[in-house]
This record gives C-alpha cells, sequence and structure tokens, in this order.
C-alpha cells in the first residue's frame, strides 16, 4: 500500500487514509463512528521507567461493550 502510494503524507486525502488504517490496526476501531467520536481524552500520553514516552488508548466506548466490568473479557 505504501509503494503503491494509497499511504502516505503527500496529500490530505491520502494522510486521511494512513491514519483510518493505523486507527483500526493500532486501536482496533473498526467503523467510521469510532474515528468520528475519538476524542483527546481517549488517550493517555506517559512516560516509562525507561523515561520512554507512550501513548495509551483508553475509551471503552464499543458497541459490544455496555461499560459494565464483566464484560470485559481478558
Amino acid at each position: 500500500m505504501w509503494q503503491k502510494g494509497f499511504f502516505g503524507d503527500s496529500s490530505g486525502e491520502i494522510l486521511q487514509y494512513t491514519l483510518y488504517f493505523y486507527n483500526c490496526k493500532l486501536f482496533g476501531l473498526r467503523g467510521r463512528e469510532e474515528h468520528h467520536d475519538l476524542e483527546i481524552d481517549d488517550f493517555v500520553f506517559g512516560k516509562d521507567r525507561n523515561d520512554m514516552q507512550y501513548m495509551e488508548y483508553t475509551s471503552r466506548r464499543r458497541k459490544n461493550f455496555n461499560g459494565e466490568l464483566s464484560q470485559l473479557h481478558f
């Protein structure tokens, strides 16, 4: 996809495709509405013990999650 020019930063449209793909891949977002509803409060930014920066996605707003802890299957 990168070699064929579908992903990258050469235009705004291609950058949107790239971000959509990586949001799906990294955060498990499945549909347009989940992407649209992203907020900065859904993310936690910090540093670990080795002083490495990280970003954690914390949102639990999913259509198959009712908000109860018993619904979480780890």
